[in-house]
């Protein structure tokens, strides 16, 4: 191991909102409005809303999806239930209930993940590189690190508006793993979204560990997995012993 990639939201902190206690409560009062419908399992429902999150805001980023930051948040509510065949003119009107509870719920306030200094303390001590990876604003996020103390721990950061490309696309990975000065084999990929983090590093050969949020409502999806940030010391000595 000579690198270590860290995701950035979800991973090391998070917004308040988008908690799947909130997204199983949901799905549960959208299967009883629309009882003709399926929303499938809680799985499968958090599963696609967090796909569509990921999505939307790396569309964001590239000016692919010109909305307001508030827009987005009800585009992606209006994109899920659309997913799951409720009518647009009745999705347009219920993803902007759906996103008010949401922040009234969960404040959309960024917050370091729990151990967060502990983890990135104990990956220093490993005397490996370590990079931050975020399709977010360069703006956005930096202040984010700052504020609480977690900047200087990082020797890149890679952001998607800075170099042109955006995660899941190998380039984007590839220049991060120019800036590190190593191969994919000697890398470990630290995220939370599937698509965006873990996919991509399955494909190109690095090891990873998965943050899976829903861990607590629905377990563990594997081996390489935790349920938070501050099990990965614990999960890596296992995986590289």
């Amino acid at each position: 191991m000579k690198a270590i990639f860290f995701d950035l939201d979800g991973t090391l902190g998070a917004h308040g909102q988008g908690s799947g206690a909130f997204l199983v409560k949901a799905r549960e009062e959208l299967q009883a409005k629309f009882p003709q419908r399926s929303f499938g399992e809680p799985r499968d429902f958090l599963m696609s809303y967090r796909s569509i999150n990921n999505h939307s805001w790396g569309a964001w980023v590239k000016k692919e999806l010109l909305l307001p930051v508030e827009g987005v948040k009800v585009h992606i509510w209006r994109e899920q239930l659309k997913k799951f065949g409720v009518p647009d003119e009745q999705a347009a009107a219920l993803a902007e209930e759906l996103n008010a509870a949401m922040l009234t719920e969960h404040p959309d306030d960024w917050q370091p993940a729990p151990g967060v200094q502990d983890v990135l303390k104990w990956a220093k001590e490993q005397g490996v590189k370590l990079l931050v990876l975020s399709n977010g604003a360069e703006e956005a996020q930096v202040p984010k690190l700052q504020a609480h103390g977690l900047l200087d721990y990082f020797d890149h950061l890679v952001f998607s508006q800075s170099i042109g490309y955006s995660k899941p696309d190998p380039l984007y990975f590839e220049h991060a793993l120019t800036l590190a000065g190593c191969a994919a084999e000697d890398v470990v990929m630290i995220g939370d979204s599937f698509t965006h983090d873990i996919e991509p590093a399955d494909f190109l050969g690095m090891r990873r560990v998965w943050i899976f949020e829903d861990a607590p409502i629905l377990g563990l999806p594997d081996d390489n997995s935790v349920a938070e940030l501050r099990d990965v010391p614990v999960r890596l000595a296992a995986s590289l012993a």
